[in-house]
């Protein structure tokens, strides 16, 4: 026996299987890279292929990109030590904050399970100071959690559990961070890597990310033992990846609006009050 679909019923399955459908790049978020003073560009990185694709210019010289849980893009800007807000439509600034209380924040990472912002100078890049800080997002005060155990951290990466990942340029190594006191551990090497300039976790699955600058390429590293694994080349010729950022995927404003069409849908065909 076949059965007729009403236009209620199929309102609802078009929407549901809309909002609830994959994404079109076949993951539930989205990896921003950002490169740091070849060009200064930010991209959308492929992550299966690791390819590169342009979103815009940021006429700035971000070391690094973080979300937080609002699926706002962050950037941090070491001249000037300034903590920068970034349109990922096409890499606009919305905001610019003076980073105070610390000497230029070089890497950040934002803590889901906490809300917080944190960020760490690096002993090169902030006279002679490797530590570990939290920064308020509204005002940029930062403040000191502790000295970190490395020297040159330029990437920090939280997990959705809340444990926080640095890679350092110098020992070429993962670490876990203590995020109460700035203790490292670290996870090994068995081939030290020192230009891995930043991690992300993605957000669905908790696969790290890293960003192998020198050899301009996408990696994914194994939390637990450090050993990276190729994804691909960036493919954009010469760039300095030194940023990367997952950020939840947005339906595009089609998908918006058949998803209108479909609640609206329900909207007119519910009974009128008595």
């Amino acid at each position: 026996m076949m059965h007729k679909v009403s236009a209620l019923s199929l309102s609802v399955t078009v929407a549901t299987t809309l909002l609830l459908g994959m994404p079109s790049n076949g993951t539930a978020s989205v990896l921003y890279a950002q490169d740091y003073l070849v060009n200064q560009n930010l991209y959308t990185a492929n992550q299966t292929t690791g390819a590169l694709t342009l979103v815009g210019n940021t006429g700035r010289d971000i070391s690094d990109l973080t979300s937080d849980n609002n699926n706002r893009l962050w950037g941090a800007d070491p001249t000037g030590n300034r903590l920068l807000r970034l349109n990922p439509a096409n890499a606009s600034i919305i905001s610019d904050i003076a980073i105070t209380g610390a000497n230029t924040i070089v890497s950040l990472a934002y803590d889901d399970t906490t809300g917080t912002l944190f960020g760490n100078t690096t002993v090169l890049n902030s006279a002679g100071s490797s530590a570990l800080y939290t920064t308020n997002t509204a005002s940029g005060a930062a403040t000191l959690i502790g000295n970190l155990t490395t020297s040159e951290v330029y990437g920090l990466g939280f997990n959705t559990s809340g444990q926080l990942y640095g890679w350092d340029a110098v020992t070429g190594s993962l670490y876990t961070i203590d995020k109460t006191t700035g203790l490292m551990t670290s996870m090994g090497a068995t081939t030290p890597n020192t230009s891995m300039f930043d991690v992300a976790f993605r957000l669905e699955d908790d696969i790290l990310f890293a960003s192998n600058a020198g050899a301009i390429q996408l990696e994914t590293v194994n939390p637990g033992t450090g050993v990276p694994t190729l994804v691909g080349l960036y493919g954009v010729g010469v760039v300095n990846v030194a940023g990367l950022a997952f950020l939840s995927d947005i339906p595009e404003p089609a998908t918006l609006a058949v998803l209108g069409i479909g609640f609206g849908g329900v909207a007119c065909l519910r009974p009128r009050p008595g």
